[in-house]
């Protein structure tokens, strides 16, 4: 249960790094286009 729950909480972290990735990228290509 708890090795589940770490597991868990690290792909949430995974999952929010990728989120904030692709919104950097998506801002660095607005930046670059304006």
């Amino acid at each position: 249960m708890i090795m589940y729950h770490g597991g868990f909480l690290l792909l949430v972290l995974l999952v929010l790094e990728f989120i904030m990735v692709v919104s950097v990228k998506k801002l660095r290509k607005h930046y670059l286009i304006t």
